[in-house]
């Protein structure tokens, strides 16, 4: 019969697993037939909230130390490729959640742990590459087939924003006897005020654009080697989606303000709420994942900042380096 605190363990059962911890606190140190300890398991199964539990209740004096039957550290156990947290992602934030626990994991591992191999003669970082190879080339496809869509949209958004620019509303004052000759029209009206919130909104549109196709090319640019999914890449992919929301939501703006300065009969108020609605729910629903994972990156990078500072030493091959 097989350990019920394993069982629980692989199944990510935390409430038993807590259970039988409390009531038998001794079972917290056995080990299953591979020479597994319940750190081991749930390093290897990526369940954060019960390694967060188990270092807080149970003594790691050892346990993290401790080399399965197969020489396998906690770091080589880190190395599996699969969904963290358990729900389904994407390519791109997939590989970015293995990085980040592969970097969790090394920050409460003894700093040799990198250059231990196993039986097979492998260390972690060789295991990692090799586990996350397909997985790498489809995140890289995936990210630069989004990116490529996403640059034609902002160049897009760009263009009519320079156009509006120079064609705005009311047009230019083409008599050369008046004051005002080259001058907007309504620049010198009623409509003055009005007409200055369009050049606002359309200058921002372009400049919003305009950075967006920055990051945009800055992600075209990047190496896409396991460490630039750590930060580098989800960074870039944020900026760009939130550089390219505030464009839209900007164009947009002008567009009804340039109906409101030309009195055309149209009620703004009935299409703007449910465009900005729909247009912050497209956004959240496309970034949501990566900004929940860059919390928990950022979170853990802080954490452990003072051990980052003080340990300089690669940890993976390929670039893929601790910084």
């Amino acid at each position: 019969m097989r350990n019920p605190l394993m069982l629980a363990a692989e199944n990510s059962i935390q409430e038993l697993v807590e259970k039988i911890i409390e009531k038998f606190p001794d079972a917290a140190y056995t080990i299953d037939g591979n020479g597994k300890n319940i750190f081991h398991i749930a390093v290897e199964q990526k369940d954060e909230k019960m390694y967060e539990f188990l270092k807080r209740n149970v003594r790691r004096d050892g346990m993290v130390e401790a080399l399965d039957n197969e020489g396998n550290t906690i770091l080589h156990l880190a190395t599996k490729k699969g969904n963290s947290p358990r729900v389904l992602l994407g390519h791109l934030n997939q590989m970015a959640w293995d990085v980040c626990w592969l970097k969790r994991v090394w920050y409460d591992s003894p700093p040799h742990f990198q250059y231990i191999r196993n039986f097979a003669g492998k260390t972690a970082s060789e295991i990692f590459e090799e586990n996350h190879s397909d997985l790498r080339q489809n995140a890289e496809k995936a990210l630069k087939d989004m990116n490529n869509g996403l640059m034609l949209v902002s160049a897009l958004i760009g263009t009519v924003n320079y156009a509006a620019i120079f064609t705005i509303p009311g047009c230019i004052d083409q008599d050369s006897k008046s004051p005002y000759f080259s001058q907007p029209i309504l620049y010198h009206s009623h409509r003055e005020k009005e007409l200055l919130l369009f050049l606002w909104f359309t200058g921002v549109a372009l400049f919003s654009a305009l950075l967006a196709l920055v990051s945009m090319v800055w992600i075209q640019m990047s190496r896409f080697c396991s460490n630039d999914f750590y930060l580098a890449l989800p960074f870039r992919f944020v900026a760009a989606l939130a550089s390219l929301f505030v464009s839209t939501v900007f164009t947009i703006t002008a567009c009804f303000k340039a109906y409101n300065i030309l009195d055309i009969k149209f009620n703004v108020n009935v299409f703007m709420g449910p465009a900005f609605f729909l247009l912050c729910l497209a956004c959240f629903d496309t970034v949501y994942l990566t900004l929940n994972y860059m919390y928990f990156a950022l979170r853990c990078s802080f954490s452990y900042r003072g051990q980052e500072m003080s340990e300089t030493s690669e940890l993976l091959g390929h670039g893929f380096e601790i910084v």
